[in-house]
């Protein structure tokens, strides 16, 4: 279970999950945007945090979950507008991928303070 908690491989899930998600989205729409990248540019934040941390930076870690919380809530606006099943669809995949990491970053906080 606790490897499935890991913050270290969340933070590579997640903007995995960004970057790829994102791109496809912009690449496969009809008539794209440059706010479709906007993910793309969290994840690759994430991606760039991720090579520096270490269980004992506590500085990265909480930039990488204010990353995070930002990409999660910036999220809800383009769900809010609607939109096809794909792109409700994609936008969903990237919450989950951040709710994730955010849990896991959580936890990893909790068990810190109780140590």
């Amino acid at each position: 279970m606790k490897s499935l908690l890991n913050p270290k491989k969340s933070m590579f899930i997640s903007s995995s999950a960004l970057i790829f998600i994102s791109l496809y989205g912009y690449l496969s729409s009809d008539s794209p945007s440059l706010t479709a990248l906007i993910p793309l540019y969290f994840g690759s934040a994430i991606l760039i945090l991720f090579f520096l941390y270490n269980e004992n930076n506590k500085l990265i870690a909480h930039l990488v979950l204010g990353i995070l919380l930002l990409c999660f809530i910036s999220l809800f606006m383009p769900l809010s507008k609607g939109g096809d099943l794909g792109r409700v669809t994609r936008l969903l995949m990237m919450q989950v991928a951040c709710l994730y990491s955010i849990i896991c970053f959580f936890l990893s906080f909790i068990q810190a303070r109780r140590k």
